[in-house]
């Protein structure tokens, strides 16, 4: 039997699936399908070009709201700084740029704004 939850076999007579912990009692799929997943692709250049345009935007594009304001705090309250706001800039372009070649090679997904490593 399949979980209907997370798709992957159990053995017969099992009330709760071995992988993902959901109940099995009702919810019991006999046969499974192969379902595509789709990554959306993300535009390394765009999420640079986007913290340049205001620093913390380009992790808001790739799905991380909370690190994306966290870099524009920084910002913030470094502009009186211009070296600061200079290595924030650059740290935050080469940082979101990184983070979306890793998205679009499948080797990270961004679920609910937090960082899943596969």
């Amino acid at each position: 039997m399949f979980c209907q939850k997370c798709g992957e076999k159990n053995k017969e007579n099992t009330n709760f699936c071995e992988h993902c912990g959901a109940s099995l009692k009702g919810k019991v799929v006999t046969a499974q399908k192969k379902t595509s997943v789709h990554i959306e692709q993300k535009s390394p250049i765009l999420a640079c070009l986007l913290n340049l345009v205001l620093l913390g935007a380009g992790f808001m594009y790739l799905g991380q709201v909370g690190r994306g304001i966290k870099y524009l705090i920084i910002a913030l309250l470094l502009v009186p700084t211009v070296i600061g706001t200079i290595i924030m800039l650059i740290l935050s372009m080469v940082k979101s740029y990184n983070l979306s070649n890793l998205i679009n090679s499948g080797k990270v997904e961004i679920i609910d704004g937090k960082m899943i490593v596969k």
